[in-house]
């Protein structure tokens, strides 16, 4: 998924056409799913706004015909699911661009998952004690975080199950695929992942992405 605007990280372009080198973060991404073994295809969303930007990212990198995107992310994902189904798939990761430091063990897990389970997403472990504070000034309680964790992508989903949750709740704008599951009542698994594997949204995430990157 790579239609967002990135208006939390500012800059004439969205995050996922900014460099980190001489490469965009969407090319960083999407290389890692092309190249790995046990991907078949790579579909990629976009606002073609940014048609150029997208064809230099992809340049040289064997994709699909990129998909539109919609005006929330859901309706990118729907649009992109809807797109391949001409091709029959079994199953589906859905990954957004700002996450280019997933490991390649981590989608290779997923897909390991979905011969028990229609559904599994990545996940890392809270580490932090967690506070709640209605107001954002005064703390009211601290939160258990046995058991909590933070959601990540890929996301890895039975294809005809997650086309047909995301026609059910079109318009609902979940921030997250799997909660059409929880929604629905579906069955999750769980795949722990990393910190590594953070989202990049502000300036600092970007300067800690490059930072990594360049060893």
């Amino acid at each position: 998924m790579a239609g967002g605007s990135g208006s939390r990280f500012g800059g004439e372009v969205p995050k996922q056409y900014s460099c980190i080198g001489n490469r965009t973060l969407l090319s960083i991404v999407v290389e890692k799913f092309v190249n790995h073994k046990d991907i078949d295809a790579v579909i990629v969303g976009i606002n073609d706004r940014y048609l150029d930007l997208y064809q230099k990212s992809v340049d040289g990198l064997k994709v699909l015909p990129y998909c539109n995107a919609g005006e929330f992310r859901q309706d990118t994902v729907r649009n992109c699911l809807e797109s391949i189904k001409q091709y029959n798939p079994k199953n589906v990761l859905i990954h957004d661009a700002a996450r280019i430091l997933i490991e390649d063990d981590v989608i290779s897990n997923l897909l390991v998952s979905l011969k028990d389970y229609s559904a599994a997403i990545s996940a890392c472990k809270v580490q932090d004690t967690l506070k709640y504070s209605g107001d954002g000034v005064s703390i009211e309680k601290t939160i258990d975080r046995h058991g909590i964790f933070m959601a990540q992508t890929p996301q890895a989903f039975d294809y005809d199950l997650i086309l047909s949750l995301h026609i059910k709740y079109q318009g609902c704008d979940y921030s997250d695929d799997s909660l059409l599951c929880e929604k629905d009542g579906v069955g999750v698994r769980l795949i722990e992942s990393s910190l590594r594997n953070f989202k990049i949204t502000t300036k600092e995430d970007f300067e800690l992405a490059k930072f990594i990157i360049r060893g």
